[in-house]
């Protein structure tokens, strides 16, 4: 379908008007088109940076090509695989590779989007055998899911995500409070600073 589901449309007028998440050059949004890994790191370099504009950067590019056999440094979208990689919000295969043209998960979408809110403990950073579970669970407690656990996308997680879903989750994500580690005390919230929509909504909002 070329609707965007009723429940998400608000959200994603947001972000597509912000151009986070941007629509095509025929004023379409495409919603049930699959996202890729390395469009996925776009998205997370938005959501983190609130720069929307092309990401040009020859030193992130390098990274991204360094760390990764299949990147190359010219390509259009390596800076945002650097910037991702470097701030721990992504991770490559256990070949080394990055697979920016894979379809990316819902699952794998998810983690993406808690690093980066900041929930990137070495420790407990979605990487054991239960990391799915755990994403979910630090999903539900972050209110992330909430219109999507009522939608047609509730438990399809596993399969490559599509436009809507990815959109929703990140604009719930924008809308929560980063969070740092402290050895001390865990995770802890520190406002809305880096968040896209910080300047936008209700000031209150995820306090």
């Amino acid at each position: 379908s070329n609707a965007v589901s009723p429940a998400f449309l608000e959200d994603i007028q947001v972000l597509t008007g912000m151009e986070v998440i941007k629509g095509y050059p025929d004023g379409s949004f495409k919603p049930a088109t699959e996202i890729n890994r390395h469009q996925m790191a776009t998205f997370i370099y938005r959501m983190t940076t609130g720069d929307t504009g092309n990401l040009k950067d020859r030193y992130l590019s390098e990274i991204a090509a360094e760390k990764f056999p299949d990147v190359k440094a010219d390509d259009d979208y390596a800076g945002y695989i650097g910037y991702c990689w470097v701030n721990g919000f992504i991770a490559g295969f256990p070949d080394g590779t990055f697979r920016p043209m894979n379809k990316v998960t819902g699952y794998q979408a998810l983690v993406m989007i808690l690093r980066g809110m900041g929930y990137n403990n070495p420790n407990d950073n979605f990487t054991g055998d239960d990391w799915q579970s755990l994403a979910m669970s630090r999903a539900r407690m972050n209110n992330l899911l909430v219109k999507i656990d009522k939608s047609v996308y509730s438990g399809t997680f596993s399969r490559p995500a599509p436009r809507e879903l990815v959109a929703e989750m990140v604009f719930q994500g924008l809308i929560q409070p980063q969070v740092t580690w402290t050895t001390a005390m865990g995770y802890q919230k520190y406002g809305m600073e880096g968040g896209v929509l910080s300047n936008i909504l209700n000031p209150t909002l995820g306090y």
